[in-house]
């Protein structure tokens, strides 16, 4: 039984009727399963990359007259209102907001 760990009995219990029923559903063999996981940490480990490099792109700054935040691209010098697409609310709100350059600083956002 490559599914279950520990001593083997004949006794099923409600968690092995479960596991049995979702093998049958999903006919996953140990090495699809692990093919599976490994897919699914790789994603996860790519969007992490994608994110610190938003961070790094991005500067978050604040508008007083608009009272609202906005975000620079560092590389291009482009602006807008909308927080980048790879950045959740959350990540917004841990970003740290920029001290503006005065010298930089001579434009509005269209």
């Amino acid at each position: 039984r490559p599914w279950t760990m520990g001593p083997e009995d004949d006794s099923e219990s409600e968690e092995e009727e479960d596991d049995e029923a979702l093998r049958a559903k999903y006919n996953f063999s140990p090495v699809d399963a692990a093919l599976a996981i490994q897919c699914a940490w790789r994603r996860k480990a790519a969007r992490f990359v994608a994110k610190a490099k938003v961070y790094e792109q991005y500067e978050k700054h604040y508008d007083e007259e608009a009272k609202v935040h906005y975000y620079v691209n560092a590389r291009t010098g482009a602006s807008q209102w909308k927080r980048p697409k790879m950045l959740t609310k959350k990540d917004a709100k841990a970003m740290p907001d920029a001290v503006p350059d005065p010298a930089k600083v001579s434009h509005r956002l269209a």
